[in-house]
């Protein structure tokens, strides 16, 4: 799956508001959910049903964030009168509408535009000053990848996106010959042609050896670190579940081993979790041409767990089989 392409650089859906994050009483939401789920008969339905419970209580709970990323200063407070002043401006332009006096609705929404253009400017201010303690902190520890990041968020420079190119060599003036040019190119990279010269592997040793991997069911302890292992501030994939909705609930760790488990025990995957979302990144040169473009995948987060917990079981039986050249996805 590619994603729109987005000049403003906007995310494919909305994430839940995980800053608002109030532990508790999502736990306990959460918990409520999974006390009534029916047993499922396959894994594809066991997995709807956990997605489903997750994202409608986080959507109940928390919510989706507002605004675009230029607007992410804005707090949840200064939302509310915002939609307050929206509200009355509707009236006002209803009474306009039927000939009838807006004196009174206009100072009210006078009033109240007053109230929100205040509670932008103390946001604004607010959140440059945390800015610039979480700039001062991270330097005092040499942390300079936050430095970086602080920087580029408060300068607001964005890189220049051109419209790409087409195979013929024109622009594309759609978005749907956007969407359909970022496919073919995709395709061609991802899906690159068997090499004319392979390696015989008939002048090898055969490798007879059984590796030492546990085959015994997976425990909540082994989900528990793999959960706790992913990072904040990801964006989701196709299923919208943010790892924060997973790190910071008890609740998700027994329904998602015994998803797990069934996934082990089966052998199938759910369908999602074989999905990604592509994004096109700009590297340098000539932003026109999809090749000076680098795509990544934004894949299911569950679906990172039980990877994870699947590289833990093997790795190291593996690593002592790898040749001495092998470098790379190794400790």
């Amino acid at each position: 799956m590619i994603s729109p392409y987005s000049p403003t650089g906007n995310t494919v859906h909305n994430a839940y508001n995980v800053e608002q994050l109030k532990v508790e009483a999502y736990n306990v939401a959460l918990e409520n959910r999974f006390e009534v789920l029916q047993a499922a008969g396959n894994v594809e339905d066991s997995w709807l049903l956990f997605r489903d419970a997750v994202n409608e209580t986080a959507d109940s709970v928390l919510g989706k964030t507002r605004g675009k990323r230029k607007e992410r200063w804005i707090s949840s407070s200064t939302w509310k009168i915002t939609d307050e002043r929206r509200d009355l401006k509707a009236k006002k332009e209803q009474i306009l509408t039927e000939g009838k006096d807006a004196t009174a609705i206009t100072m009210q929404y006078n009033e109240k535009d007053k109230e929100v253009k205040k509670c932008c400017k103390d946001d604004k201010k607010k959140w440059f000053d945390n800015k610039a303690i979480e700039a001062e902190h991270a330097a005092q520890v040499g942390n300079t990848k936050t430095i970086y990041r602080i920087v580029k968020e408060l300068s607001g420079s964005r890189t220049c996106r051109p419209p790409i190119k087409l195979v013929n060599g024109k622009s594309a003036s759609t978005h749907e010959q956007q969407i359909e040019r970022w496919k073919q190119h995709f395709l061609a990279v991802l899906n690159c042609p068997e090499p004319d010269i392979t390696h015989d592997f008939d002048n090898d040793a055969p490798f007879n050896a059984e590796l030492d991997v546990c085959m015994d069911p997976i425990t909540e302890s082994e989900v528990a670190r793999a959960v706790h292992r992913l990072k904040n501030g990801k964006t989701a994939g196709v299923d919208q579940i943010q790892s924060e909705l997973l790190k910071y609930s008890t609740a998700v760790i027994p329904v998602l081993t015994k998803l797990c488990n069934d996934i082990w025990q089966t052998k199938n995957v759910p369908s999602e979790w074989r999905n990604g979302i592509i994004i096109p990144l700009p590297k340098k040169a000539d932003l026109t041409d999809c090749n000076n473009w680098r795509g990544i995948t934004l894949l299911s987060v569950p679906g990172k767990v039980f990877s994870s917990v699947l590289l833990g079981r093997i790795k190291n039986a593996i690593d002592s089989q790898l040749r001495q050249e092998q470098a790379g996805f190794r400790q």
